[in-house]
Parts: structure tokens; sequence; C-alpha cells
């Protein structure tokens, strides 16, 4: 038996871009780029481009200005999640953005020569050339925007992608899985929400499925179908079969592949093994469990527990480009496990994020009913993440991924923060949700709710 390598392990090539405190002296700069590169595991040294100092997009914190610094390295993605963490924690970094090679998503590799001229003709006409792609997959028209070109917006573009897991889930565009017209008949491919970016993973049903729902879709706002089974034209594939893997890594065109509901395998296993015998540039569908309508059962728990463990760990290994939940029955809800599991799995951001602490006797205001609070204000905010912090001494660790953070100062007074950066101090708590509130408009990442439809 041919040893289990799932498609994480090979290495392949990144491109990495850095804003930094643009107070950092030069040397403390290229030292920093120095350790960070050492995380990687690098075989050969990493391609540094400087950029040098820059005026922000927009103020990001105290920062109008930025040392903006783009990495080329190749690497094996299972190091990439404790690099992004090094990121994360370093308060030297302002932003980041990974981002798979161009060739690695499907587009010609270039040679130095081409590199090098694209590069110049990019400095020669930066603002004509907006849609030139340094990092992600190309952009086109109503496309899912990947990656700008320098000095296009770079830092609002950074600043929009960072905490998603770009090197895991650019690396299939939408048309790659239903067609370069990303329509499917019967149901269309959506735009990305508002504040979601990079939102590549999306959304099968069953046509019974479909069908079911259809009269009620305005109502299911975002939690759509966007996808039916029976009109991608989707193959199913037994990883074992050599012969069927044969055919579809031979194929011209993108095959877009499953496994067939009576394979014997379990499903993590399974879809692993599919991983790492097809071709990186076929796009695969995760299903929650294998089986027929009349072997499926279970209640709502066990479902939930089964969907996130088999799809969450496969996305989160870098495996997937579209979920359908079958162990559900309730076509509604199959659609809201599967949309949450994608938000959990940081791969498609399509609500609001919200971390709260699990309080505890430091504690300085009722946790539940404050989270409501800022729930019912801010619910609207897809993309944007928020953390309630019950006090100062562990809050800001446990926070320090999230974009915006309200957390117990003192008694009665709440700290503001931005980031991992506490910015307004012992607010009358009375008055911290409408003052976080337009802490997060003051940062550009405020939008007022859009009107109910019916």
């Amino acid at each position: 038996m041919a040893k289990l390598k799932i498609r994480r392990n090979p290495t392949r090539q990144y491109e990495a871009v850095y804003i930094i405190d643009s107070a950092i002296e030069d040397a403390a700069i290229l030292e920093k780029l120095e350790k960070l590169q050492s995380l990687l595991n690098l075989a050969t040294p990493a391609e540094i481009e400087h950029w040098g100092r820059r005026q922000l997009a927009y103020k990001i914190g105290r920062h109008d200005t930025g040392y903006y610094a783009i990495a080329r390295f190749e690497t094996a993605p299972a190091v990439l999640p404790e690099f992004e963490r090094a990121l994360k924690l370093d308060e030297g970094i302002i932003r980041y953005l990974i981002s798979l090679a161009e060739h690695e998503l499907g587009a010609p590799k270039l040679s130095d020569e081409e590199l090098a001229s694209r590069r110049r003709a990019g400095d020669d006409d930066d603002d004509a050339r907006g849609a030139e792609v340094l990092l992600g997959a190309g952009v086109g028209e109503g496309d899912a925007v990947h990656g700008m070109g320098p000095r296009h917006d770079l830092a609002r573009h950074v600043d929009d992608q960072v905490g998603m897991r770009g090197q895991l889930h650019q690396a299939m565009a939408v048309h790659r899985l239903v067609g370069a017209d990303m329509q499917v008949t019967g149901v269309g491919i959506r735009a990305p929400a508002a504040g979601g970016a990079g939102e590549l993973v999306r959304v099968v049903v069953k046509q019974t499925t479909y069908d079911q729902l259809a009269h009620k879709l305005p109502s299911l706002g975002d939690y759509q179908p966007e996808i039916t089974y029976e009109m991608a034209d989707i193959v199913e594939i037994d990883p074992r079969d050599s012969t069927a893997l044969a055919t579809a890594n031979a194929s011209q065109k993108p095959v877009f592949a499953t496994i067939p509901d009576d394979c014997d395998l379990p499903v993590i296993g399974a879809y692993r093994l599919l991983a790492s015998r097809l071709d990186a540039r076929h796009p695969i569908l995760l299903k929650d469990v294998f089986g027929t309508d009349s072997n499926l059962t279970g209640d709502f728990l066990s479902t939930l527990l089964n969907a996130a463990t088999n799809i969450g760990s496969l996305l989160c290994d870098g495996i997937g480009d579209a979920v359908l939940i079958q162990g559900e029955k309730a076509p509604g809800q199959s659609l809201r496990i599967a949309y949450n599991i994608l938000q959990a799995a940081g791969v498609r951001i399509f609500k609001t994020d919200y971390v709260a602490c699990p309080s505890c006797g430091r504690t300085l205001f009722n946790l539940q009913e404050t989270t409501a609070r800022i729930k019912a204000a801010t619910s609207h905010l897809k993309g944007v993440k928020i953390a309630i912090m019950g006090c100062i001494v562990n809050g800001p660790g446990e926070m320090a991924d999230a974009d915006f953070g309200y957390v117990g100062g003192a008694p009665g007074k709440i700290n503001l923060y931005v980031g991992k950066t506490p910015v307004k101090f012992n607010i009358p708590q009375e008055e911290a949700v409408e003052r976080l509130v337009d802490l997060i408009r003051e940062h550009g990442r405020w939008f007022d709710p859009q009107p109910a439809t019916l």
C-alpha cells in the first residue's frame, strides 16, 4: 500500500506582503525579516523585495506610514499556521498577507525575465494596472479580488484579508468549480458578501434540498444554496481507483471531484487519500458523511459534530473547495451548518465573528448581557471580529487576533482596543457599546444594516 501523502505536505511557492512599523530602523527591519523567514524551514533563502516606507491608504491605529516588503519563498503548507501565529504576535507587523504564487493557482509560471518586465511595467503605470496581480489569482470583472498590484490600495487590501487562511483556499477560483461563466443552471454564484474576502469555498446542495428551499430563498439572507449537485458535472472517484484517477488527471479541463457515497473508507481518510492522488488543479467537494437517505440517521447534535469534525478537519488541512451537508435532513439547517463550519474554519467570513472569555472571578461586567448588547449593535458587520473580555489580565492575550476589543478595565469602566492596542480608557460601562460602534466607524469598518426584505 502506498504511503498516504496529503496535499499539505509537498512544498509550494508563496508570496508574503508585510507592512512593518515605519518607525523601526532599517537594520532592525532586516533582522526581523530574517527571523521570520527562519520559522519557515526554507531549503533556499527567501527572495525579499523592499518597497520601502510608503503612505498607507488609510490610518491603521497610530500608523500613517508603513515599511513594505514582499517575500517569495517555497515551503510546506504545514508550517504556515505557526508562521502566521508569529506574525500576529509581532507588534512590529502592522498588516500582512500570505498567498500562493500565481503559477500555483493555475497561471503559467513566468520566467525571471517576464517577472522583471512585469515589475517594470507596474512601476511605470501603477494606477492603470490596478488589477495587476502580484498575490493570488487573476482578477476579472465580477471575480473576488485576491491581490492587488504594488501601491494600489495595498494597505486596505491587506487589512481586508488579515486573518484569512488565503494560502489554503485561494488555489481554486470559483470559475474552476462550475465553468468559466461562473454559473450553474438553476443556481447562480453570488458575489462575495460585504466585508468577506476570498470567499472561494462554496456550498453545494442536492436538487431535492434546493426544491424545498426555492420558495423562501429571499428570506435566507446569506445562507444561500450556491451550486446544485446534479447540475455541476461532479465526478465521483473512489480514491483507491487508479484508473479513474488517471483519467481525471489526464483531463484537459479541471474535474470537479468527490467521493461516492458507497465508499467504505472513513470520511477524513478518504478525502486525504483523494487529495494526495488527484492533481491540485482539480477542485474537491467535501461531504460530511457517506451514505444514502435510508441510512443517514441521527439527531441534530450528532450531525453537527460529524460535520464539524469531518469537513472542518479537512478544510484546516487545506483540502476542499466546496462542501455538501448530507447528514442533516432539515434543508435550512443543513445550509446553516455548512456556512458556520466555513466561518469556524476561517475559510469564508460571512458574518460578524465574536470572541468572548469564559468568565471568571476577575470579570468586571455581566458577560452574557454585554455580549448580547454588542451583538445587537454589530451583528450585521460581516468580516469584523470583535472580542469581549472581562478583564485586562488575560483578555488582551486571548483577543490577539480580533479587530476590536471590549475589555473590562475597572469596576464599571471599559477599555476599547483596536487589534492588540488599547486606544480608549475608562469609558463608563453604560456608554461603552456606543463608543465601540464609534470606534469601528472611525476605522472604516462600519456600514449601516440593510433594511429587512420580505
